[in-house]
C-alpha cells in the first residue's frame, strides 16, 4: 500500500491484552489494508459481478468498510475501558462497538456513496451497515435480531443519552486516513444525533435488508460477501498483533475462511 503514518495530535486504542500488546486504530487498519491486498486479485472480480462496478469501485467501498469497522471503540466508553484495562477483565459488558461503527460509516459516506453509485448506493451501504454490524457475529447474520433498528436503539439508548460521542480529535484521524488511505474526502462529524440520523441510518438499511424472495437471496449473498472479506481481513492483522484465543478467531478459523 505504500501509506505511511498519519500526522495526527492524538493515537487511539483498539487493542490491549493481558501482555501488555496495544494496538492503535491506525495500526489495525493499516494492518487490515494490507491483507486486503493479499486476496484483493482472487476476490475483486466476484464483487465487481456481484455488484456490477469497476474494480475501482469495489476496492474503494471494501476500503471504506475496513475503514469505519471499528469506529464504535472511538468512544468514550470504550477509550476509557483500554485505558484502565486490567489482565483478565473483558470490555464493557453489552457494549456494541459494531452498531456505531456501522452507523458511523452510512452517515459519513453517504454523500461519496451517491456520487459513485448513483441510485442504487443506499443499497450498498445498507448491505455494509449488515456486514459491520454483524462481524462479531459471523455465522449468525441472517439468524439474528441484531440488525433491527428497534433492537439497536434499545442498546444505543442504554449506552448513550441524545447522541453519540467519538473521543475528541478522533474525527480528524478518519478524515485524515480516508484522504491518504482510500483518496477520499469526507464529512466527518463527531457527533451523531440518536433519534435523527442513527435512526435514519438504522431505517434505510431495515428496509433494505428485511426482503423476501429472490430479492432477499440475493442481499444476502451481496451482504454475506463483504462480511466474508471484512472477517477474513480483521482477523488476519488480529494474527499478526498475536492474537489467537477469541471465541470470534476461532469461530471464523474453524469456518474454514482461513487457511
Amino acid at each position: 500500500m505504500g501509506a505511511s503514518r498519519m500526522s495526527t495530535q492524538h493515537e487511539y486504542l483498539t487493542y490491549v491484552d493481558d501482555q501488555g500488546r496495544v494496538e492503535t486504530y491506525e495500526e489495525h487498519v493499516l494492518a487490515m489494508f494490507s491483507e486486503w491486498n493479499k486476496i484483493r486479485q482472487r476476490i475483486i472480480s466476484p464483487l465487481i459481478r456481484l455488484y456490477d462496478c469497476s474494480s475501482e469501485h469495489a476496492d474503494f467501498f471494501i476500503k471504506s468498510i475496513i475503514l469505519m469497522h471499528d469506529l464504535g471503540k472511538l468512544t468514550d466508553i470504550y477509550q476509557e475501558y483500554l485505558s484502565k484495562r486490567k489482565p483478565g477483565t473483558e470490555g464493557p459488558l453489552d457494549y456494541r462497538h459494531e452498531f456505531v461503527s456501522a452507523i458511523w460509516h452510512f452517515c459519513t459516506f453517504k454523500d461519496v456513496y451517491q456520487e459513485k453509485f448513483g441510485e442504487i448506493y443506499k443499497n450498498i451501504l445498507s448491505e455494509a451497515m449488515a456486514a459491520i454490524i454483524t462481524h462479531h457475529e459471523y455465522w449468525a447474520q441472517w439468524r439474528t435480531k441484531n440488525y433491527r433498528p428497534d433492537y439497536i436503539m434499545s442498546h444505543l439508548n442504554k449506552w448513550f443519552k441524545e447522541k453519540i460521542t467519538l473521543v475528541s480529535g478522533s474525527g480528524e484521524l478518519i478524515f485524515h486516513m480516508a484522504e491518504n488511505l482510500i483518496r477520499t474526502r469526507i464529512q466527518m462529524t463527531e457527533q451523531i444525533l440518536i433519534k435523527k440520523e442513527a435512526y435514519e441510518a438504522l431505517r434505510v438499511m431495515n428496509n433494505h435488508i428485511d426482503r423476501k424472495g429472490a430479492v432477499a437471496h440475493k442481499v444476502a449473498i451481496r451482504a454475506t460477501a463483504l462480511l466474508q472479506i471484512l472477517c477474513i481481513c480483521d482477523i488476519r492483522a488480529a494474527q499478526r498483533r498475536g492474537e489467537k484465543s477469541s471465541p470470534y478467531i476461532k469461530e471464523v478459523c474453524e469456518g474454514g475462511l482461513l487457511g
